[in-house]
């Protein structure tokens, strides 16, 4: 590709101060990330398994009320190599010291994917199809932050 001609970037500072609920499902799939476990839910219909959770069934349409389980384990669907970020204090992009691996992983016995960081790989070793392991905080708190990032196994 040629040099790219023409490209406006603006910043803009953001500040925004606001709350909001995640709602009852999300609310307690974020509080068992406390105990080190994933929980998604079941369609009594088809039988998918949502991680994370929703409460109606995208194939079926059917409301979901069974919470169930889930493996730490999963592979990766798809993934992006991140170069840059948010730079929330300035506004428009930061880049980053070292790239960032987002993955899409399907976890064992799910029919969903989740979209988490992948840690303790290389982009170049990533492949779709690999398989990985959540890898959780020393001391969660019940927030998100609690699933640091996937490794390969």
């Amino acid at each position: 590709m040629g040099e790219l001609k023409n490209v406006v970037e603006v910043k803009v500072p953001i500040a925004a101060s606001f709350s909001w609920s995640v709602g009852k499902y999300m609310d307690r799939y974020i509080k068992e990330l406390k105990n080190k476990k994933l929980f998604g839910v079941k369609c009594p219909n088809c039988g998918c398994v949502y991680l994370p959770p929703r409460m109606i069934c995208g194939r079926c349409f059917t409301k979901i009320e069974e919470w169930v389980e889930v493996s730490d384990e999963g592979t990766v669907e798809s993934f992006t190599v991140a170069q840059v970020k948010l730079d929330r204090g300035e506004g428009g992009l930061k880049e980053l010291e070292e790239p960032e691996i987002i993955g899409l992983i399907k976890h064992d016995g799910t029919d969903s994917c989740l979209v988490h960081r992948l840690g303790e790989v290389k982009p170049e070793d990533v492949k779709i199809g690999m398989k990985v392991q959540a890898v959780w905080t020393d001391e969660p708190n019940g927030e998100l932050g609690d699933l640091k990032y996937y490794k390969p196994i």
